[in-house]
């Protein structure tokens, strides 16, 4: 029993990953961040995009406390719908600056992101290393990401690991899918279900290690409040056909529904200890402006790894610092920095249907928001900045204008999904 709890813990580290990933999707595959603005031209709902110019890493040295230069992104492209294309990642040593690596990007007609190449620098000519390529169904959901390498351009692209996606007819995500590449044949390793409720709001999460039959399932289960927002989140591994508890973590929020706390427990002797939590802290525009892990040592809070975010007057990030300490507290014993820089451009939202124009306004909004497209639309959610559904309408009989109630909500960012036809967009909506 001891070794599959060991497994079993292993399993929620990647698990942990896993739903981190799925988590920021939509960052991975709409790489462009923009902010909306209030101003309108022919129907057109316009935003400010951050169009990065360079970006610029450095590391701390814990001999002198200062941060010495470590990497940076150059030649940074992107094509006429603000979709980074390219960019050159380059290292600093003795003095200068030498080529690291080069990625280029595609996308389909919809700005989904359809494969990223990752090439290396040999001494006279670039490699090709890593492939990853995306593909969609008609309403732009991610169904195949595969991941394959190549060495020194003298090989096919060998297969690493695949991961398929399945959904419901509400588009929310019921199954994945991960896989691995071996003897010529592609083996199923790992298995992640997801069930909703009526108002698509996930309520629980099964996952399996489909490799390895003696590792321990693990079961998912989220609490909400009455506002939706979520309560806890309860682990549960299964041990001769009974679930038995495991972790458990719990989600504190301010008055603008901003999540300011996460506390992790571990389940010992028949109750929750304390293990972990994770402490935010906005400004008052509700940017995230810094997050600092804790562990609890049984008397004492130590400290794990901090992070802080500068912003620009358009909410955009200026500068992210990371710093970390040891298994004691002692530190910070590592630290990375990264320096965005960057102009900003006018631009015409993605929320531009191809046979018409959709706008949402007022934006910034007191709380009635209304939505006009001359194509029909279908659904509409409404998510907080933390991904949780607060607002949904599924029987919209196709309507083609549309007004919302939100007054009821705290001041702040939230994120409108809209489904149109065969189509989803998504845009950031401002409550004062």
């Amino acid at each position: 029993m001891k070794t599959q709890l060991i497994v079993a813990l292993l399993l929620i580290l990647t698990y942990i990953s896993i739903n981190t990933n799925a988590q920021n999707i939509s960052s991975l595959y709409n790489p462009i961040n923009k902010k909306t603005l209030i101003s309108q031209n022919n129907s057109k709902l316009r935003s400010l995009v951050q169009i990065n110019d360079s970006i610029y890493y450095k590391k701390l040295d814990t001999s002198d406390g200062n941060w010495k230069l470590k990497y940076r992104t150059i030649n940074i492209v992107y094509d006429s719908k603000n979709n980074l294309i390219s960019q050159l990642t380059q290292f600093w040593n003795d003095n200068t600056w030498v080529d690291d690596r080069k990625n280029i990007f595609t996308y389909d007609a919809n700005n989904n992101k359809t494969s990223s190449l990752e090439q290396f620098r040999t001494d006279t000519s670039w490699s090709n290393s890593y492939l990853y390529t995306y593909t969609y169904d008609a309403f732009n959901n991610i169904l195949i990401e595969l991941h394959q390498w190549q060495y020194m351009n003298t090989n096919p692209w060998i297969n690493i690991s695949k991961y398929t996606f399945t959904y419901d007819l509400k588009n929310n995500m019921t199954n994945e899918i991960d896989y691995k590449w071996k003897d010529s044949a592609w083996i199923k390793t790992q298995e992640n279900t997801s069930n909703y409720d009526a108002n698509s709001i996930l309520t629980n999460r099964l996952f399996q290690n489909l490799e390895d039959s003696n590792q321990i399932p693990i079961k998912d289960t989220l609490i909400y409040d009455v506002n939706n927002m979520l309560s806890y989140q309860i682990w549960q591994l299964k041990n001769n056909n009974q679930w038995e508890n495991s972790m458990k973590f719990s989600s504190f929020y301010d008055l603008n529904k901003n999540l300011i706390k996460l506390l992790t427990q571990n389940w010992s002797y028949n109750k929750w200890v304390d293990g972990k939590k994770d402490t935010i802290t906005y400004d008052s525009r509700n940017n995230k402006t810094s997050e600092s892990d804790k562990y609890w040592t049984g008397t004492l809070w130590r400290n794990g790894i901090y992070e802080s975010y500068i912003y620009d007057n358009d909410n955009f990030v200026k500068i992210h610092h990371q710093l970390s300490w040891d298994n004691n507290g002692v530190g910070p014993i590592w630290g990375d920095s990264i320096f965005y820089y960057y102009h900003t451009v006018i631009g015409i939202n993605d929320i531009q249907l191809q046979n018409g124009k959709l706008v949402v306004y007022p934006n910034p909004s007191q709380g009635m928001l209304t939505i006009n497209n001359n194509i029909t639309i279908k659904s509409i959610e409404i998510y907080t900045l933390t991904g949780k559904l607060i607002y949904s309408d599924y029987n919209l009989n196709r309507q083609t204008s549309i007004e919302i109630n939100l007054v009821d909500l705290q001041k702040g960012i939230y994120f409108a999904r809209i489904h149109s036809g065969k189509q989803v967009f998504t845009e950031k909506v401002m409550l004062q």
